[in-house]
């Protein structure tokens, strides 16, 4: 199947990266096309034939509270079920004398769950040195969780490599793509509102022809489709609730200084142009200006969420601690793993669905002292 140019590119970079032993990140806004580019580069170091001693790690729709992983090695059918929290002594034990690299495709949803394996790498990198390398495909809530957590630090020096909305051509080619994937042939215009709508964005790109496709043809009814508005909803899942908010006020035209923080991330993320600062989406611009007015998207907690949801439900009106919270989300050893950041989008994913749900529940910040929720 076609593939866009930029992954192409992008996959060729990494593996000039790889064969330069030094570890790296590639990162993008949710549905930037994280996994296509960890598959590209699979097959770019597979017809290359650089593939000695390369290990892959796929944490896309794995469970990591059972602590099991799979290891695969490229180029073989050799695999092995290993525990996540013996990474380290495993690279050690068979790998130590010999150049190694693990490439690691986290998870598409945040999960304190990756930041053990994280750690282990880091660790890895710092007591082998160049024998053994690492390159971590991710979403931007871990340039978020990098910040908020000193033990992962030494991430924040690895070569980083962004995955960027699409220009017109790159995303006519995904649109070409996804024709071939739903047997749809579109016109020149349709080709050209898709791109305006999606702003480039390949997962976006995907479900709006999906939509064209299943509504025949119709492009009114983006917002009674409950994959657009889950889509949508997960392009804005790794933000913080201060860059959310930012974005939110400039879909709704406030102007905000030019030097705010928040400002320069969602530059830097391509969640605004750099031209003129609009919102790279105009489906994205008009679903944060009328998020109260759609469609319930009905969308389902978490394991995580759910556990905090009934954690509030037994203590209401009482005040809940961040140390409470966090033995929710990590165990008793949370001290390991704590992190303002992941307490704080958990609970910010909780109110907006809580919000889209209609449930009765409010969950108030006590500064300073934690947690409170009510009725």
């Amino acid at each position: 199947m076609i593939v866009a140019q930029y992954y192409k590119s992008t996959a060729e970079e990494i593996h000039k990266i790889i064969r330069s032993r030094e570890p790296f990140i590639v990162s993008g806004m949710c549905e930037s096309g994280k996994n296509l580019t960890y598959r590209q580069t699979q097959d770019l170091l597979l017809s290359s034939k650089v593939v000695a001693n390369i290990f892959l790690i796929d944490l896309v729709g794995i469970n990591l509270s059972n602590d099991q992983i799979t290891i695969k090695q490229l180029g073989t059918t050799s695999s092995e079920k290993i525990n996540s929290y013996e990474l380290d002594s495993y690279i050690h034990n068979n790998y130590s004398l010999v150049e190694t690299t693990i490439l690691v495709n986290l998870s598409d949803n945040e999960s304190e769950d990756d930041l053990p394996i994280l750690k282990q790498l880091i660790n890895l990198r710092s007591s082998l040195g160049t024998k053994f390398s690492f390159g971590l495909f991710s979403y931007v809530n871990l340039i978020n969780q990098i910040k908020d957590n000193p033990s992962l630090d030494n991430l924040l020096s690895r070569k980083l490599i962004k995955l960027m909305p699409l220009d017109l051509n790159n995303s006519l080619t995904m649109i070409d793509r996804n024709e071939q994937l739903f047997s749809l042939r579109l016109s020149d215009s349709q080709k050209k509102n898709i791109h305006k709508l999606s702003g480039g964005n390949p997962g976006l790109i995907k479900t709006l022809v999906q939509h064209i496709f299943d509504e025949k043809n119709r492009t009114d009814t983006f917002f009674d489709d409950q994959q657009v508005i889950w889509r949508l909803n997960r392009i804005i899942e790794g933000l913080s609730e201060q860059q959310l908010e930012v974005l939110k006020q400039i879909a709704k035209g406030n102007k905000i200084k030019s030097d705010n923080q928040e400002i320069s991330f969602l530059l830097n993320w391509g969640f605004l142009t750099a031209d003129n600062k609009d919102i790279f989406s105009k489906l994205l611009e008009h679903f944060l200006k009328n998020t109260n007015k759609l469609a319930n998207p009905n969308i389902i907690l978490t394991a995580t969420e759910l556990k905090i949801y009934n954690f509030f439900q037994d203590n209401l009106n009482s005040l809940v601690s961040r140390e409470q919270l966090a033995e929710i989300i990590w165990g008793t050893s949370f001290i390991e793993s704590y992190s303002d950041y992941a307490i704080d989008r958990h609970i910010s994913n909780l109110r907006k669905k809580i919000s889209s749900n209609n449930l009765t529940m409010k969950i108030e910040t006590q500064k300073a002292k934690g947690f409170l929720a009510s009725r």
